[in-house]
């Protein structure tokens, strides 16, 4: 009977101290949780929100200043899942990068279709700038070598050169250079 107990008793102090540990373990998720909220709030963070019917992968390059061109180590590759809905496509840049040029590839896939840019967006602490529909193309110069736009549409359609080169890639026009300055103030 003692035995019994004893088992007894040691089972629900057990029980008790995991409880316990569950939940520091869960309040230190919320604490960790906030702090990741706050520390994106801080990162340079650009969302084009399209209609990209095929997987793809597309490209974010970036830089401060233009007088060099376009490096891969200041890019970011972002996976996208094919879909007949708008997506949110979200490059965030690492911690201390402040860019005022952009380009944009994209994707990789050489049997993409037609990508509808519904939405653009840059956030940096708690300011946003934004650019909906064919307003992109205000601020984008789409290399015209590597696809073909309708701004009516607001879309691209990306294709296959003769030589087989796929690279569908747009640029940032001296406009959004000075809207970025307006938001980084």
């Amino acid at each position: 009977m003692k035995l019994k107990t004893i088992l007894l008793s040691t089972f629900i102090v057990m029980s008790l101290l995991a409880c316990n540990k569950k939940e520091a373990s869960e309040a230190k998720d919320i604490d960790t949780s906030v702090e990741k909220i706050e520390e994106d709030k801080e990162l340079f963070k650009v969302t084009l929100n399209a209609i990209v019917t095929k997987d793809d992968t597309f490209q974010l390059y970036y830089m401060e200043d233009d007088s060099k061109p376009y490096d891969e180590k200041n890019s970011i590759y972002v996976d996208v899942k094919g879909s007949t809905s708008p997506q949110d496509i979200i490059f965030r840049l690492p911690k201390d990068e402040l860019p005022y040029f952009l380009r944009l590839d994209f994707g990789i896939n050489k049997n993409q279709s037609e990508i509808t840019v519904k939405n653009f967006k840059i956030d940096y602490f708690d300011k946003t700038l934004e650019f909906k529909d064919g307003l992109f193309f205000n601020y984008f110069v789409v290399n015209e070598d590597t696809m073909k736009k309708d701004t009516l549409k607001s879309s691209v359609i990306p294709f296959v050169l003769k030589d087989g080169g796929y690279d569908p890639m747009s640029y940032s026009e001296l406009g959004l250079e000075k809207e970025i300055q307006k938001l980084v103030r």
